[in-house]
C-alpha cells in the first residue's frame, strides 16, 4: 500500500511528515539551522517519544522545489519523505488515506470513504500549530505521544488554478512558514 517503484509525477497526494521527538534525539542532533534553533523549543524535559503527523492536502511531489523551503527540506533530510513514493488507498481522498495510515487498514475495512465532515468552526492554520506547540508546555506526563496537524492547502489552489500557478507557490510558502516552529 505504501511502496512504489517510481515517484509520482502527476498524482496529487497528501504530503506527510512524521516527526519523532525525544530528549535523546534533540540533545545529540546539532545539524539544525540557526533559524530553527532560535525558533525551536527545548525538548530536554521529554521522557517519552512524541510523534507529530503533519499532512498538507494536495501537496504533491515537486511542490517542495517551487520556492525556498529549507525547513521542509530539513524534515525530508531527517527521514520524513517516502522516498519511493506513496501509493494511496482507494478512494484516493485525504481522510480515507489518513485513517489507513493510522490504523493500517484499507477503506473497505475501516469505513472512511469520503472527505465530507461537518466542522462548524474553521480553525485558522496558525491556531492549529499553536495548539500543537502548547501541548509541549504541559507537564511531561500529560504531553500526548501522538499528534496530528492537518492543512487543507494547497489542494484547493491546485485544483482551481493548476499546479504551476503562482497561487500554489504562495500556499506552499505559507505552509512552509507554518511548520517552521514545529
Amino acid at each position: 500500500m505504501f511502496r512504489s517503484q517510481t515517484k509520482p509525477s502527476t498524482t496529487i497526494v497528501p504530503l506527510f511528515f512524521v516527526l519523532l521527538f525525544s530528549s535523546s534525539i534533540t540533545s545529540t542532533n546539532h545539524h539544525h539551522s540557526t533559524t530553527a534553533l532560535q525558533i525551536a523549543r527545548p525538548l530536554s524535559k521529554l521522557t517519552h517519544p512524541v510523534v507529530i503527523l503533519i499532512s498538507s492536502n494536495g501537496f504533491r511531489f515537486g511542490y517542495q522545489f517551487k520556492t525556498s523551503t529549507p525547513n521542509i527540506h530539513r524534515l525530508i533530510k531527517n527521514g520524513t519523505e517516502a522516498e519511493t513514493g506513496f501509493i494511496p488507498v482507494y478512494p484516493t481522498l485525504t481522510f480515507p488515506n489518513h485513517y489507513s495510515i493510522a490504523v493500517g487498514l484499507y477503506s473497505a475495512y475501516h469505513g472512511i470513504i469520503n472527505n465530507q465532515f461537518i466542522d462548524p468552526i474553521a480553525v485558522p492554520f496558525e491556531e492549529r500549530v499553536d495548539t500543537i506547540l502548547h501541548y509541549f508546555d504541559l507537564p511531561n506526563e500529560e504531553i500526548p505521544v501522538f499528534m496530528t496537524l492537518y492543512f487543507e492547502d494547497p489542494d484547493h489552489q491546485g485544483h482551481q488554478f493548476g499546479p504551476d500557478d503562482p497561487h500554489v507557490t504562495e500556499v506552499v510558502s505559507n505552509i512552509h512558514g507554518l511548520i517552521v516552529g514545529v
